[in-house]
């Protein structure tokens, strides 16, 4: 799967709620979800000193690419919107940022932390002379060859346009490290962060830079086919379409295997190419007893599943990725997305 992972923040209330799922953690001193200095939709990430969050993946392969909108509220210090990350060695890869004279600067190794860590580049591979300007969002892509020897590269870009790139350089602090997470972190000044997105050159889709893509939020507008009981009555949609979670105030449950499908609005006019679908939904369980869930998506009259989800007593959020449309195997259609429908399904 070429498209590991991608993140608009536009479905939480809070960062801690973003927070709330397996693969996509962080903390520090107050990340918050902002609704005024968003790129697109209708939330971003503020990160303030000390902040971080750490997106995990399985990489297939050594390419990687990595995407995402990025606000600088100054350049007068130094920050790191992008740093990969070997868990299993902890040892730090490829990152760029902008350094204490907001210019652009890439390099590798460094930090141990999987957290945050105010350390700077182990060996810095190259610094730019511009200087990055702020109050406006700038779309950074990342696409490094992964190497710890002299046989790596890589190359960046600002709003679709290369900035530099490097060939026959070493990528990678050390032999063998698999990068398993994405962190982006804030030494220095504010920043808000949005639409993020990591690729890798594993299959014929996804495999390059997307560009300056946005995350579109779609939630439920309807019932398609239900059975799970919502907690008021009316429609089950209704329940669970809110744009922030409000946890026990509207919602729906089920004591023992069912499906609820929603159908879903659809994308603006304006969308052209569709590079996936991700399903996410928030549930908890009330008792002791083994819940397992998972997300639903139905194209064509194909159901496609997500992975199985043991829930526990906290609410969490779960997930399930489809970099191309199961109904008929290939890339996404506006059409396509338009016409799908998704939900939750109990198992145990």
């Amino acid at each position: 799967m070429a498209l590991l992972a991608f993140e608009g923040f536009d479905a939480y209330g809070t960062a801690a709620q973003a927070f709330q799922q397996a693969n996509l953690t962080g903390g520090g001193g107050n990340p918050t979800i902002t609704t005024t200095n968003v790129r697109t939709g209708r939330a971003a990430l503020s990160l303030t000193f000390q902040d971080w969050i750490r997106q995990g993946f399985a990489l297939s392969g050594t390419t990687i690419i990595i995407g995402l909108g990025v606000r600088w509220s100054s350049v007068s210090s130094f920050n790191r919107p992008v740093r990969t990350f070997a868990t299993a060695n902890s040892r730090s890869g490829i990152s760029f940022g902008i350094n204490a004279s907001g210019n652009l600067t890439v390099g590798y190794g460094g930090p141990t932390s999987s957290t945050y860590s105010a350390t700077g580049f182990g060996t810095t591979l190259w610094t730019g002379t511009d200087i990055e300007p702020t109050g406006t969002y700038l779309h950074y892509e990342l696409k490094a060859v992964l190497s710890s020897t002299a046989t790596g590269a890589w190359t960046l870009r600002r709003n679709g346009q290369i900035v530099q790139s490097q060939s026959g350089v070493i990528t990678l602090a050390g032999a063998g490290d698999v990068i398993t997470a994405l962190i982006c972190e804030c030494p220095g000044s504010p920043y808000v962060m949005d639409d993020l997105y990591i690729c890798d050159g594993s299959t014929a889709d996804s495999n390059d830079f997307l560009g300056p893509v946005r995350v579109q939020r779609l939630s439920p507008t309807g019932d398609d086919s239900v059975a799970w009981t919502p907690n008021a009555g009316g429609n089950n949609w209704s329940r669970v379409s809110e744009a922030g979670p409000d946890d026990d105030t509207t919602f729906v449950s089920a004591a023992s295997v069912l499906t609820d499908r929603y159908t879903i609005g659809d994308l603006p006019a304006s969308a052209a190419i569709i590079r996936g679908v991700r399903v996410i939904y928030r549930a908890r369980k009330e008792d002791a007893a083994t819940v397992e869930t998972r997300a639903l998506l139905r194209s064509g009259g194909i159901d496609a599943l997500g992975p199985t989800d043991a829930l526990d007593t906290t609410y969490r959020y779960y997930s399930a990725y489809y970099p191309t449309d199961p109904n008929t195997g290939v890339a996404w259609t506006p059409a396509g997305v338009n016409a799908l429908v998704a939900g939750v399904r109990r198992v145990t």
